[in-house]
């Protein structure tokens, strides 16, 4: 609940004036100044003291930092009121406060809001613990050293705060050191180890480690660190039953937790932790370190998406694929014909849609074998041509972009004839080709690398100026325009009509035609107003 009063209301508490401090009080109070974009201006020592930040830390960052997203929210709020109001007023809010051990400890938040220029406001703020009450009456300042114990939040909160980590780590190895720091720092937690994965050595080698040496470890075993590297799901164990966990491991606890760190169906690494006692990985904190390994194998494969999409060089990749239950390989094998993937656009729950060129006139046989395709849930004309036609399909999961997306790498070129694909790809290293390699023939039948060479990315501007453009798009406008330009409805005549295309995107004609003029406009304004100044 928000107490709002105005200074009228606090006339007997010395909150501090215009443009000065708020006044000291007792106990671990901290006080800050916020700019008007809620960046942090200056804090005191009392403030370094009950975060445990430096004053450099802190200093010009966003309040979010202190108070978490939920925290500022309110805070805006709460200041917004003031702002609406044109009052200097104070207000109190009741906060939880991030330090930088981990810790998230309630606090109200007495924040005094100050005028300024051109309508702008910033304010100033002065944080208390909270106090609770025991049942005999007295109180008990949670972050009071005198108090015989320091305010410690629930494990799981403890464990969900290693997101705040992702956005800050600049490499991964910076980002496991920090998740072991952390974690070594919760008393119940004796080792923590965290690494990454080789999908032809069948072993983890760390990227960093807490309260045990540096060693790999296998995930061909029938242990907890191999069935969570196979199922991609938390594992736990004892420590004396877990055969594929190394000895300088196992004697640092008695309990063992494996946590895949995973995107899709790609294991970037796991992280293994244990503990003096099965309380710690309990289910409450199983499902919180599975939040948090989804979290950091999310992250891990944006920043190979990352490095493929800005370096200048890249290593380019042929390879040769076979799939009998491909859909498109099938396809090409009946028809004898080529087929060209044009592009993939996601749907909203996330299914591809691939739209492919049949170099083939034969139109009659492509329909006469739409319903041919057991797990196929879309396989339609979208265009005809003289010597070939426009199909739009959405083949069963995996498919060749996905799993090269997930190592990093994008596709270039896509084409399969007589039942063999070639897939051109673009990978940031050529480290990465060892994986990728791996990662296919694990999912397709037949992989066979054709050719690998070092290449400039000639393209880079361009693809950077397109990516720009489609950033200022939302995703159901950048959905509609794909699809959109796929299925022909710019061509003229219409290829498809906007009943057709509002259908495959599960919305009414009416919505999907919003968000197409809207896109419209966003790209039109983006091209052509700094030229016509429009």
């Amino acid at each position: 609940m928000v107490d709002e009063r105005s200074p009228a209301d606090t006339a007997g508490h010395d909150g501090g004036g215009r443009g000065g401090a708020p006044a000291a009080t007792n106990g671990q109070a901290g006080r800050y100044q916020l700019a008007a974009d809620g960046t942090v201006v200056e804090v005191d020592d009392g403030l370094c003291r009950l975060t445990g930040y430096d004053h450099a830390e802190v200093v010009d960052e966003h309040v979010s930092t202190l108070l978490g997203a939920d925290g500022s929210e309110r805070y805006g709020v709460a200041l917004g009121k003031a702002r609406q109001r044109g009052e200097l007023c104070r207000t109190d809010i009741a906060v939880t406060l991030d330090t930088a051990g981990g810790d998230r400890i309630p606090c109200t938040v007495r924040l005094q809001a100050l005028g300024g220029g051109s309508g702008t406001w910033a304010s100033l703020g002065e944080l208390h613990p909270q106090q609770v009450e025991k049942p005999d009456g007295a109180t008990d300042r949670r972050d009071e050293p005198t108090a015989g114990r320091s305010a410690q939040p629930p494990l799981t909160d403890r464990i969900r705060g290693l997101g705040r980590e992702l956005g800050t780590a600049p490499t991964r190895v910076e980002l496991a050191e920090r998740v072991c720091e952390r974690l070594a720092a919760v008393p119940q937690y004796r080792a923590v180890w965290f690494g990454r994965s080789h999908c032809s050595d069948a072993v983890l080698e760390p990227d960093a480690t807490a309260g045990v040496d540096d060693v790999t470890l296998p995930t061909d075993g029938d242990g907890p660190i191999g069935r969570a590297v196979d199922t991609a799901a938390v594992q736990v164990a004892g420590t004396d039953a877990a055969r594929d966990l190394p000895p300088a491991l196992a004697e640092t606890g008695t309990t063992v937790a494996a946590v895949p760190l995973a995107h899709g169906e790609t294991v970037y690494g796991v992280l293994v932790v244990t503990a003096t006692g099965a309380d710690a990985l309990g289910p409450a904190e199983q499902t919180a370190f599975a939040d948090i390994g989804t979290a950091i194998g999310n992250a891990l494969c944006c920043r190979r998406a990352r490095r493929t999409l800005m370096t200048g060089r890249v290593t380019e990749v042929t390879l040769r694929v076979r799939d009998g239950g491909s859909v498109l390989s099938a396809l090409s094998e009946r028809l004898d014909c080529r087929v060209t993937v044009e592009g993939v656009v996601a749907t909203s729950d996330g299914r591809p849609q691939h739209y492919v060129t049949v170099h083939s006139a034969a139109t009659d046989r492509i329909r006469a074998i739409e319903g041919d395709w057991p797990g196929v849930e879309r396989f339609e004309i979208v265009s005809e041509h003289d010597d070939a036609c426009v199909v739009r399909v959405e083949p069963p999961e995996p498919t060749l972009h996905r799993v090269t997306a997930e190592h990093g790498g994008s596709v270039r070129e896509l084409d399969f004839e007589c039942g063999d694909a070639t897939v051109t790809v673009e990978l940031p290293d050529a480290d990465g080709t060892r994986e990728l390699l791996a990662a296919l023939r694990a999912k397709f039948e037949t992989v066979t690398l054709a050719a690998r060479r070092e290449a400039d990315r000639s393209i880079q501007t361009e693809r950077q100026f397109r990516s720009s453009l489609l950033d200022r798009l939302s995703d159901r406008q950048r959905t509609a325009l794909r699809l959109a330009y796929r299925a022909g409805y710019f061509n003229w005549p219409r290829e498809s009509t906007g009943e057709d295309i509002a259908a495959s995107m599960g919305v009414s004609a009416p919505t999907f035609h919003k968000h197409l003029r809207h896109a419209e406009a966003k790209l039109a304004g983006a091209v052509v107003a700094p030229e016509e100044g429009c």
